[in-house]
């Protein structure tokens, strides 16, 4: 098996944190195919599917084109994980309080609506990348180390 290509850590954002020293260069992929690397550990607390985060992110398609951005609305946004698409549901549940996460989301664990407002925005059905710092979690208990 051949090890995972090594990728670019990205430009951040305007008011986005720092990246661990030691973050990985490489993607690791889920079972189901999402691609995720940890760029700031945060605390040991992760979130439940159950539980609300704040999250300041950024969101691009794959010919890097940004489609949302709280970064540059300068406002973060807090939504319940089991509210959201499948790819922020998994991906957010795998970085503690205060980390720092990017995302690879594929198509099957992407949006997938019509009449959203990122229908002309985006490509339908379209893969696309985030980044994601994680600033607090609410509502019920945490796992200490997530999943």
């Amino acid at each position: 098996m051949s090890a995972a290509p090594q990728v670019p850590f990205p430009v951040l954002p305007k008011g986005a944190g720092p990246i661990d020293a030691g973050a990985p260069a490489a993607f690791t992929a889920t079972a189901s195919g999402l691609k995720y690397r940890i760029l700031r550990e945060g605390s040991g607390i992760k979130p439940l599917a159950s539980q609300t985060v704040e999250v300041h992110y950024h969101g691009w398609l794959p010919e890097g084109r940004v489609f949302d951005s709280s970064y540059q609305r300068g406002q973060t946004i807090s939504f319940g994980l089991n509210q959201v698409i499948r790819g922020w549901t998994e991906g957010m549940q795998l970085v503690g309080e205060g980390g720092m996460i990017e995302l690879e989301i594929p198509t099957r664990s992407g949006l997938r609506c019509s009449g959203s407002r990122w229908r002309d925005s985006r490509k339908r059905n379209a893969p696309f990348s985030c980044r994601a710092e994680e600033s607090e979690i609410a509502g019920g208990q945490s796992h200490p180390g997530g999943l």
